[in-house]
C-alpha cells in the first residue's frame, strides 16, 4: 500500500509506503486533489490542484521507483474529479470525469486515451456526464467504471462501438445533501466477506 500525495504541508509532494512507515519517492507535481488509476505495477496520476489552487491538466506515471513517464496533458485542467480504466480489444482505456477546473468552473466532461503500443497517448472529449460532479467517487470493477457523487445516482461507463457514454445503473437509499458528503469512499468487496455482517 502507498500513499501518495495529499493536502496539508509537503505531503502533496510525497509518498510514503504503509505499514512500514517509510518516506517512498518524490513526486514531480502536487498531487493535492488528483485522481489515480492503477496499471498492472504502476499508478498514473491525473490532474490535481496547484499550491496557488489552480487545477493541472497533467498526467504522469509512477511506480515504486518513482517517475516512469509523463503523458499527454488532459484537454481541461481538473481536480476532484472521477477517473477509471478498462481493457478494450487488448489495449488500456484511461477514463477521467467530472470534478472542477480552476475556480469557479465546474465540470461534466469526460475525456479518454488509448494507450496504443506507439507511443501515441492523446485524450479524447467525449459524451459528457449527464450532470455536473465535482468530488465524485469512483471505481472499476469487472472492466467497467463506477461514477457516484452526492446524489442518489451511481453511474456506469458503458464502452461501445463509437466512444461510450454514462447510464444510471441504480440509486441509494439516502441522498447526501450535506456538502461535505460529496466527497465519499467508494471500494469494491466480495460477496461472502465477513465484512457484509456488519451491513443493514
Amino acid at each position: 500500500l502507498v500513499l501518495i500525495g495529499g493536502g496539508g504541508g509537503s505531503s502533496g509532494e510525497t509518498t510514503e509506503i504503509i505499514p512500514a512507515g517509510l518516506r517512498s519517492f518524490d513526486l514531480l507535481e502536487l498531487s493535492r486533489s488528483a485522481c489515480a488509476i492503477t496499471d498492472m505495477d504502476s499508478t498514473i496520476i491525473t490532474g490535481g490542484m496547484y499550491s496557488d489552487f489552480s487545477a493541472s491538466a497533467k498526467v504522469a506515471r509512477y511506480n515504486l521507483q518513482g517517475h516512469v513517464e509523463n503523458l499527454h496533458s488532459m484537454n481541461e485542467a481538473r481536480m476532484n474529479h472521477g477517473c477509471g480504466s478498462y481493457s478494450r480489444w487488448g489495449r488500456k482505456v484511461l477514463i477521467v470525469a467530472g470534478g472542477s477546473g480552476t475556480y469557479p468552473i465546474m465540470l461534466a466532461s469526460t475525456e479518454r486515451l488509448d494507450i496504443g503500443d506507439n507511443g501515441d497517448h492523446t485524450w479524447t472529449t467525449i459524451t459528457p456526464l449527464p450532470w455536473i460532479m465535482s468530488g465524485p467517487s469512483s471505481v472499476s470493477l469487472d472492466n467497467k467504471i463506477v461514477l457516484k457523487d452526492a446524489g442518489k445516482e451511481i453511474l456506469e461507463f458503458e464502452d461501445d462501438k463509437h466512444e461510450g457514454g454514462w447510464k444510471v445503473v441504480g440509486n441509494l437509499q439516502e441522498q447526501f445533501q450535506n456538502e461535505r458528503w460529496r466527497y465519499q469512499a467508494m471500494t469494491v468487496i466480495r460477496m461472502d466477506s465477513n465484512i457484509l455482517d456488519f451491513c443493514n
